[in-house]
């Protein structure tokens, strides 16, 4: 009889959604946007880098052959990976630099001639992934030093970021690099891939 107990009550707890109240039936997926409506995705990245010294890479140096600049609920995130098949040349790299800022990395925080930085107290985060190659990385955890330079862009309408991320998890390094943001003239905005 106690295993029965035991057994409806590890029931009853793993589906406890099953006594949860309707939240309020059609009326709410009613009144909820789609995933297209509310993400959002802004300038396009060019002439992206990565460099640095990692624990399981050692020194390493690339061009960036994916990035991607998204945003949405209340954060805007720019992913760089570098060392595309990985291997001899250095291995794979990646970084996500996200600002909480308001704008985006298009914002005024990141106007030309601006310095952002974490200690600060700015909305910033850097996360990395360092390995051999895609899909056999380590995850080198949060930076505690993240430092974002603006400067003119190649053409009016961009400015060109360079960063530096310091890592002291997991024996730690220093990721930097830098990219230029397009800024979107009507809005648009776009993923850039290669």
């Amino acid at each position: 009889m106690r295993y029965h107990l035991i057994l409806i009550s590890t029931l009853l707890l793993a589906n406890g959604c099953f006594f949860l109240p309707s939240w309020g039936g059609d009326d709410y997926y009613d009144d909820w946007d789609s995933y297209d409506e509310v993400y959002e995705v802004d300038g396009r990245i060019s002439d992206a880098s990565l460099s640095g010294n990692m624990y399981d890479l050692g020194t390493f140096e690339g061009d960036v052959y994916d990035a991607e600049y998204v945003g949405g609920y209340g954060s805007s995130t720019i992913t760089l990976h570098a060392g595309e098949n990985g291997g001899a040349d250095f291995g794979w790299a990646m970084i996500a630099l996200t600002t909480y800022e308001e704008g985006g990395f298009e914002g005024d925080a990141f106007l030309p001639g601006n310095t952002v930085t974490l200690e600060d107290g700015a909305g910033l985060d850097a996360q990395g992934c360092t390995g051999p190659e895609h899909g056999n990385w380590d995850f080198d955890g949060h930076a505690e030093v993240v430092e974002i330079t603006v400067e003119e862009g190649p053409t009016p309408s961009s400015r060109l970021f360079h960063f530096r991320a310091v890592y002291s998890q997991s024996d730690g390094g220093t990721t930097e690099g830098s990219f230029v943001i397009e800024l979107p003239e009507d809005g648009a905005g776009g993923t850039v891939r290669g």
